[in-house]
């Protein structure tokens, strides 16, 4: 019994280092991920101040998904965001429209949701219509062919 006693306390000691240094990693990990942790929030809360994480993060993902899409343009006539106008910029947290020679301005979040383009009525005039398929460009832009 004495010696499997002795046996136990000698794989306990043997362990401890191990078990030290262990946590001394853990403890300096956990610092580590606060650390960068605060250092994301404060680059966030520069660019997207007074907002929480999650709604800054939402609107710079709106933004990539609309750089990305190739449906969606500068110099696209769109309706988006509760807007009618010719998209002038897209930015990671909004977008930026010519309405009737104003410059309005609309969050990402709000454009990705819903936006629909317009027809092309470049040389045109009238104000496009929402149409059918079977409909022309000139029908819809609101001019006799």
């Amino acid at each position: 019994m004495e010696h499997t006693v002795e046996e136990f306390l000698g794989g306990i000691a043997a362990a401890l280092p191990r078990v030290l240094a262990g946590l001394v990693f853990l403890a300096l990990a956990a610092l580590v991920v606060r650390a960068l942790v605060a250092a994301v929030r404060a680059a966030l809360d520069r660019v997207y101040p007074a907002q929480p994480v999650y709604v800054q993060l939402g609107a710079t993902v709106a933004g990539v998904y609309l750089l990305r899409d190739i449906d969606f343009n500068p110099g696209d006539r769109v309706v988006a965001g509760g807007v009618e106008g010719v998209v002038r910029t897209v930015e990671l947290r909004k977008t930026r429209f010519d309405v009737g020679g104003d410059t309005v301005v609309r969050a990402n979040a709000d454009v990705e949701q819903k936006w629909t383009r317009k027809p092309e009525c470049a040389g045109r005039r009238g104000r496009p219509a929402v149409g059918r398929a079977s409909e022309s460009t000139a029908d819809l832009c609101g001019v006799a062919a």
